[in-house]
């Protein structure tokens, strides 16, 4: 809860950091990371949610798990404040792990998944209603619920690696 509250604009990272903790910056206001830490490998469960004003995240490839919640804008629903919250994401190729609702109720439009991503969480691009396109990567095997739910998709293409689909 180091920021959780504050005014922040931007920030830059040490690259000796290796993990952004819980609720570390929920609720801050942030508008810009400019730089994540070269060394970070996990972004832990609601650290940047609910951060309206963060449009652009490019994460680093020492990332490899980003947890539940991570990025959500867990109290915003369409009516309430559409348009806010992340617009575009860029994984680093080591992501392995992405979370239930990580990035529930923002603003993206398209993703790429991590090319070592196996499994799509419940509900982790949940309410993206302007999501319109998503690639996925070969090797991804799992696709839980709601993990698309409430998006713009029109047309999906599967990987052949994916062996199950959650009701």
């Amino acid at each position: 809860n180091a920021f959780n509250g504050c005014s922040l604009d931007s920030i830059s990272f040490n690259d000796e950091l290796d993990t952004i903790g819980q609720y570390a910056f929920s609720r801050s206001g942030l508008k810009e990371i400019k730089k994540f830490p070269a060394n970070m490998t996990t972004i832990d469960s609601y650290a940047f949610s609910n951060c309206y004003n963060l449009n652009h995240i490019t994460l680093p490839d020492s990332v490899v798990s980003i947890n539940s919640y991570a990025f959500t804008n867990s109290d915003v629903w369409e009516e309430d404040r559409p348009g806010s919250g992340i617009s575009s994401i860029t994984f680093g190729k080591n992501v392995q792990t992405i979370g239930a609702y990580a990035f529930g109720n923002g603003n993206l439009t398209e993703v790429t998944l991590p090319p070592k991503l196996t499994s799509l969480q419940k509900g982790v691009f949940l309410n993206n209603w302007y999501l319109s396109k998503i690639t996925m990567n070969e090797g991804l095997t799992e696709m839980r619920s709601f993990c698309l739910g409430g998006t713009d998709l029109k047309e999906i293409s599967l990987p052949s690696s994916l062996t199950g689909i959650a009701t």
